[in-house]
């Protein structure tokens, strides 16, 4: 559920290159110095920087949990302790040295770009489009959806997300190619050219080329992506579309989503018929725009049941068994015990429900902030990611944007249910001494009214921001306060408070 803290965590730090700092150090660092050297990076850039060392520590110390970094702490000679962390020092695991940008000869094994593309805004934001897609048919693309037009075109107009995207495919390129060098030696002993068909910038070619002098390698792809392809010896960069034709070579080399076309031929495919494909899907798509796609459905469900979420038994050969793709159209899928912890209407166990959270945790209001991390660590003054994303504060917003302010509450309310539940049947005895409770941000009044109903002589008052009360629906023997916690709080026995630990670094860091 947190894996998404975990990635915007880890595109902040490679934003700053903060393994390459290490790096080029040559050592271990404390967080000062790799402050220091982040304002280096920054003047040389002209850009201003006073680098938050606070926002830094709590982000380095999440990596190192995620074994990311390592820590040592001089005081002690241990990485066990949390005392003197201005002298810990952090250094490169074997994790991070995967992510070093600029390291020689070994460049060929940074998978930093690609994690930069594949976080990269223009990217994040088709995946609130997925669920419209399957709901709507037509075989609709997420990303289409979510820029009004195709990867491709958005590339054209947009350099700085073209450049992203090519440095990403180009570097696990690299990767792909050099195993395949090597366990296919002779493979290209016999080819006097060799056309790479959606190559990008050349990654790969140049890597066949220089591996097999003799070849004379044709790089092709869409001419907005191979007018910045650098050049390569032996290659020659050729710019136009698969599907119109294709550069004379002795072979082809393609990568990627083409198993998929041939799979679904069900045989060996031509390239034209490789291209028939597009326009015949197009035409089947318009005849059903009201249905669900359910190939995508398809796709989705199949992924989650990988994942534990949903079970699914072929009914051909009666096992559960999910490695067969034989009679698709008749699996049933089911739910798990992870699944059942996301059903929203349930009757009495709705308090088990985590999906509002989820809904909350991934809606685009929360996950834009994330790209901001980076710049408030590099810009320092106690910035926090969420008033730098949208201009203001999360309350300030939830006052103006109705629709956020109803998926934030919810997600609150949902886990603050399962919260009391758990402190009621422990602390059964610890509220019996009290006439009254206050809440302290209590949100929509979920949690006061759980211990009102339990302790129904408790006068119970729900105290949060005004338009938070607003919405707030009637509960018995619960008062409902709007206010601000720092001006003054509502007389009462007793003040309850909370914090969802897990969700600390989430809401301290991009949230404030």
């Amino acid at each position: 559920m947190y894996g998404l803290v975990d990635s915007m965590a880890l595109r902040c730090v490679l934003e700053l290159r903060i393994p390459d700092i290490i790096n080029s150090h040559g050592g271990p660092m404390t967080l000062a110095q790799i402050g220091s050297a982040i304002s280096e990076a920054s003047a040389a850039a002209e850009e201003a920087s006073t680098p938050d060392i606070f926002c830094l520590a709590r982000i380095m110390r999440f990596l190192v949990r995620r074994n990311i970094f390592t820590v040592h702490h001089p005081s002690n000679g241990s990485g066990s302790t949390d005392d003197n962390h201005d002298q810990a020092l952090y250094g490169l695991s074997h994790l991070s040295r995967w992510l070093i940008f600029s390291d020689g000869d070994d460049d060929e094994r940074n998978l930093g770009p690609m994690f930069l593309s594949q976080t990269h805004p223009r990217l994040m934001k088709p995946w609130h489009f997925l669920s419209r897609c399957i709901k709507e048919g037509g075989g609709g693309v997420a990303f289409d959806k979510a820029h009004g037009r195709d990867a491709f075109s958005l590339m054209s107009e947009d350099s700085e997300f073209a450049k992203v995207f090519n440095y990403g495919m180009e570097c696990t390129s690299r990767i792909v190619v050099k195993a395949v060098l090597e366990e296919y030696r002779d493979g290209f002993s016999c080819l006097g050219s060799l056309v790479d068909v959606g190559g990008g910038t050349g990654a790969a070619m140049s890597e066949i080329v220089k591996s097999h002098p003799h070849i004379k390698g044709i790089n092709f792809d869409l001419p907005h992506v191979v007018s910045t392809a650098p050049a390569y010896p032996g290659v020659s960069h050729v710019g136009g579309n698969m599907f119109d034709s294709i550069p004379n070579a002795d072979a082809v080399f393609m990568k990627l989503r083409i198993p998929d076309i041939i799979n679904s031929h069900g045989g060996p495919i031509s390239l034209s018929q490789i291209a028939s494909t597009i326009p015949e899907a197009s035409a089947a798509a318009e005849a059903e725009a009201s249905s669900p796609n359910i190939s995508c459905l398809a796709v989705i469900m199949r992924f989650l049941v990988r994942r534990n979420i949903f079970t699914v038994r072929h009914p051909s050969n009666g096992s559960g068994d999910d490695s067969t793709d034989d009679d698709h159209d008749q699996a049933l899928y089911g739910l798990t015990h992870l699944s059942r912890w996301l059903i929203f209407s349930d009757g009495d166990d709705e308090e088990r429900n985590l999906g509002p959270m989820f809904l909350l945790q991934t809606h685009p209001r929360l996950m834009k902030p994330w790209h901001f991390l980076s710049r408030c660590i590099k810009e320092g003054g106690g910035g926090i990611a969420f008033d730098k994303a949208h201009g203001r504060d999360v309350f300030s917003l939830m006052s103006e944007d109705s629709g956020f302010a109803k998926v934030f509450d919810y997600g609150m309310e949902c886990t603050s249910r399962i919260v009391v539940k758990a402190v009621l049947e422990e602390y059964r005895d610890g509220f019996s001494c009290l006439g009254s409770l206050v809440d302290v941000g209590g949100g929509t009044g979920a949690i006061v009214s759980e211990i009102v109903k339990s302790h129904p002589h408790i006068k119970g008052i729900n105290f949060d921001l005004p338009h938070v009360v607003s919405t707030a629906p009637a509960y018995p023997g619960v008062s409902h306060v709007g206010g601000n916690m720092f001006d003054a709080i509502p007389n009462a026995d007793a003040v309850f408070m909370k914090v969802n630990l897990s969700l600390l670094l989430f809401f301290i860091t991009v949230i404030g």
